[in-house]
């Protein structure tokens, strides 16, 4: 069995993330509309791309601002949860009346644009009405269903979908393959069961299971991507409704000893809460403070998940995240 590379540092989602439209997989309309209005040079400047995490939002975002004429200095990538106040965002409004410095364009990609604070929407709407004609507005988002209706009615909305499972199997084997394994059939569908349609899920996956020593037994792989059990899940989960700090502490430690998946582990973690606010829902005990702990919490877990991709140490990420929700 072939070895990863020594030299090689980029993880496979950051290497193989797309490059140009016709590399992104599985958002043929969103792409071939794109082209289009590319082509016949009548892109609007407020474009949102709106689905799940991991589908592409943010890589087509950046490729889109390289095909309208912006780059280095001239592409701003914000991340609206952790600047999602009005002085940022009119900051950015700021910016964009300025001449672009080495481009014919300006672009600003604001992510997560759902957690933007009212007043942060209303003063970029301000903007959005009557935008620069070298300015663009590319704002990505989870959940659409938070964004102000006087934004969205003056963008246009491109829906990322989940991938089908055929074309992330080809693409996931192409990679693997590219990396010099021969991951069986049987692998590449485990891979792609455990992805649930997120491309960047898919990709880390194939990855892991490639770098594990599992490639050729299908169960210690099915093992290694399922995660820890129920009752390590559920321990997680009380440390952080108790506030048991030393146990999310040392739950990292496990979960790095034991070679768990970090994603996986989170996604347990998730469903469980979900399910005893569903339980309270159903049984008519829960309060406005539990519905609103609850939509914090998704929110965090959501973030905690994107942060948890990107980072190269992953131990202080998860325990800063999980301590976090403890006290919110």
């Amino acid at each position: 069995m072939a070895k990863k590379k020594d030299t090689e540092k980029l993880s496979w989602d950051l290497k193989y993330r797309p490059k140009t439209l016709d590399e992104v997989i599985g958002q043929d309309t969103i792409i071939n509309g794109i082209k289009s209005a590319v082509e016949a040079k009548s892109l609007k400047h407020t474009l949102i791309m709106a689905g799940q995490r991991g589908c592409g939002k943010t890589t087509t975002a950046r490729i889109v601002a390289g095909l309208v004429g912006a780059k280095g200095h001239d592409v701003d990538e914000i991340d609206a949860a952790s600047s999602s106040g009005v002085d940022r965002v009119r900051s950015l409004i700021d910016q964009s009346n300025l001449t672009p410095l080495e481009s014919k364009s300006k672009v600003f990609i604001l992510d997560e644009c759902h957690m933007l604070s009212k007043a942060a929407s209303n003063a970029l709407l301000k903007s959005l009405e009557e935008p620069s004609k070298n300015v663009y507005w590319i704002l990505c988002t989870t959940e659409i269903g938070k964004i102000i209706p006087t934004i969205l009615s003056r963008a246009v909305n491109y829906n990322f979908q989940k991938v089908g499972a055929p074309t992330l199997k080809v693409h996931v084997k192409n990679i693997a393959e590219k990396e010099g394994f021969n991951p069986s059939d049987e692998i590449l569908d485990l891979v792609v069961l455990k992805s649930c349609g997120i491309v960047r899920d898919a990709v880390k996956n194939i990855e892991n299971i490639c770098s594990s020593g599992y490639l050729e037994d299908i169960n210690e792989a099915t093992k290694f991507l399922a995660g820890a059990d129920e009752v390590f899940i559920n321990s997680i989960v009380d440390a952080v409704l108790n506030r048991n700090i030393f146990h999310i502490i040392d739950s990292a430690s496990i979960i790095s000893v034991n070679n768990y998946n970090y994603a996986s582990i989170l996604d347990g973690v998730r469903d469980k809460i979900r399910q005893l606010f569903l339980f309270k829902m159903r049984s008519g005990e829960a309060t406005n403070d539990d519905v609103q702990s609850y939509y914090k919490f998704i929110e965090n877990m959501v973030r905690l998940n994107e942060l948890v991709d990107l980072a190269a140490d992953v131990i202080p990420v998860y325990e800063a995240g999980l301590i976090k929700m403890c006290y919110e």
